[in-house]
């Protein structure tokens, strides 16, 4: 028997993404926001304007972040703090990540099928944009914290920041699976054994991370109360920002982009499952070049 994947669902069991109640609304309205943008899909006055929402809202954030992180690193002169002692984010990082965050877009054009040009759109700014700005999010934050925690205490925050991510994403990818599969998979004894003793391990690396925090802050820095809860409360804005991340990407955006995957996946069955033509639901363009569609009746 074939075991239950997110990606392994059959045309029916995809069909029931959209029973989904969590996301239900927001895909539908960024489907239907797509859809009217569309027409303008290929004519010059779209690109220019792609060309300056790209460079002010996807490169522009991130060219902010490793502004502030070299200023933090060079400029920086603060008692709550300790002088940062690394650019986590330095030039180059930057350059890399929207490189690459280009080379994706240049791949993605090899799928140009009509019916997946919206999911490919909103994939390059839900998923790699994102992934990129929350890169440089953490980047930028280590270079403003690190010197302050200390490498015990930020390996600390980061392992409790992240499993909490994973418990999301792993929580929300059971509860697809059920919607999918119509089911709900078991654990067995021994898993939920060793879930527990990892949960109190990371619960007791969270408070040490905090009582190390706060160690440093009162016995080092020896500031006032009101500038201790500043520095905490930025960090907990940190913290944050991370588990808020997970949970839009898992419960939004995961099951909206699970839909396009599977449409690439069971195309035909789609197209006739949304009555649409040969013509709507590849595009001409796609069917020029796959001519083989239109001679076996498709």
């Amino acid at each position: 028997m074939t075991k239950k994947r997110l990606f392994n669902a059959s045309f029916e069991g995809s069909l029931n993404l959209e029973d989904d109640t969590v996301s239900s609304k927001f895909i539908d309205k960024n489907l239907q926001e797509a859809q009217e943008k569309e027409k303008y899909r290929g004519t010059f006055k779209l690109y220019i304007w792609v060309v300056i929402l790209t460079v002010l809202f996807i490169f522009g954030p991130n060219w902010l972040l490793y502004e502030g992180s070299y200023y933090i690193f060079h400029h920086v002169q603060n008692k709550l703090i300790q002088p940062a002692i690394y650019n986590f984010l330095p030039s180059w990082v930057f350059l890399l990540l929207g490189t690459i965050w280009l080379l994706v877009i240049l791949i993605g054009k090899r799928f140009y099928q009509q019916f997946i040009l919206i999911y490919r759109g909103q994939f390059h700014l839900f998923v790699t944009y994102f992934l990129w700005l929350l890169i440089e999010w953490n980047l930028f934050c280590l270079t403003g914290f690190f010197s302050t925690l200390g490498l015990l205490g930020t390996v600390s925050f980061l392992i409790v920041n992240f499993y909490l991510a994973y418990l999301i994403f792993r929580s929300r990818c059971k509860n697809l699976l059920k919607i999918m599969y119509d089911e709900e998979e078991s654990n067995s004894k021994v898993n939920n054994f060793v879930i527990k003793i990892v949960n109190y391990f990371i619960i007791l690396l969270g408070l040490f991370s905090v009582l190390w925090l706060c160690l440093k802050t009162f016995f080092i820095f020896k500031v006032e109360a009101g500038s201790t809860l500043g520095i905490l409360g930025l960090i907990a804005f940190w913290f944050f920002v991370n588990i808020m991340f997970a949970i839009y990407e898992s419960y939004l955006i995961l099951p909206f982009m699970l839909r396009g995957f599977y449409q690439l996946k069971y195309p035909e069955e789609y197209r006739e499952w949304e009555g649409k033509s040969l013509e709507e639901w590849y595009g001409k363009k796609y069917l020029k070049k796959h001519p083989e569609l239109l001679k076996k009746g498709l």
